[in-house]
């Protein structure tokens, strides 16, 4: 859509208000160039740029970046750190991040709680808003890609230390890729590995790892929506209810809107109501 203003000194607020949208909750404007979020009170000449992209909230998420900073010795505040807030188009990704903040990754990296830094074309979608990162100096050497050998061969890479267990990579993937880690295990090399063990227990080459993610089940549900699959595991015990809550968290979908969902069995073509 085109919208002619007739002044220079328009806000988003006021641009947004403009836009007439039926039955839409609150609407945000983002950048093509970088998916952030721009704040209600910007004036659109500071913004560089004619051109954004709608939202609704549930297309964003909210990002907060603790900085370090140092202190003087005549500074007597005690929080030593900036935190910078911004709203980020969910399938933004640390890339993103990175441009809108002029962050260089090859100095400073993105640390998420405290062990595990996501590899910069991470989306954003992968966590759940708000989202909190440390901005370090310190660089995690080890570099983690897994590979989910059960659902499309889907990947993500993260950064690490020597010291961290099978069992905490397998919790990272778990929660990246929005599955349930009870369902699953870690192969390397073609063969299942142990929880207890470490990175450091391991050979590898430039320090890179890679893990295949396998089922710990024989049974697979295929979960269809609108242009979406996702395949997901299952058991003979399995309830209605929580497949289509495991539908949901899979999908991105917010669980709160269930009641909106049902969940329909296709054999042979027909389908029937579950």
């Amino acid at each position: 859509m085109k919208i002619y203003l007739e002044n220079n000194t328009t806000t988003v607020e006021q641009l947004l208000q403009q836009i007439d949208i039926s039955d839409s909750g609150n609407l945000y404007l983002a950048s093509i160039d970088t998916q952030r979020i721009f704040q209600n009170n910007e004036n659109l000449t500071n913004l560089n740029t004619q051109n954004f992209i709608l939202l609704e909230e549930n297309e964003t998420c909210v990002v907060s970046i603790e900085k370090e900073r140092s202190l003087s010795i005549t500074d007597n505040n005690d929080n030593t750190n900036e935190v910078v807030r911004q709203r980020f188009r969910t399938s933004a990704t640390i890339e993103d991040i990175m441009k809108e903040n002029n962050i260089d990754y090859r100095n400073e990296q993105f640390l998420h709680e405290n062990d595990f830094v996501p590899a910069e074309s991470t989306p954003l979608s992968y966590f759940t808003s708000p989202i909190h990162f440390q901005l370090v100096e310190t660089i995690l050497p080890f570099a983690v890609t897994i590979i989910n050998a059960e659902d499309n061969n889907y990947s993500l890479t993260f950064y690490c230390s020597s010291s961290m267990s099978i069992e905490r990579i397998l919790e990272i993937a778990c929660q990246l890729f929005r599955i349930r880690k009870k369902y699953y295990c870690l192969h390397h090399s073609g063969r299942s590995i142990g929880e207890g063990i470490a990175l450091k227990d391991l050979d590898t080459v430039d320090d890179k790892f890679e893990f295949q993610l396998m089922y710990m089940v024989t049974i697979k549900c295929l979960i269809s929506y609108t242009n979406q699959t996702t395949i997901l595991p299952g058991s003979e015990e399995m309830k209605v209810l929580e497949i289509v809550e495991y539908a949901l968290e899979s999908l991105h979908i917010e669980e709160r809107d269930i009641d909106s969902y049902e969940l329909f069995l296709i054999r042979n073509d027909n389908k029937s109501q579950v």
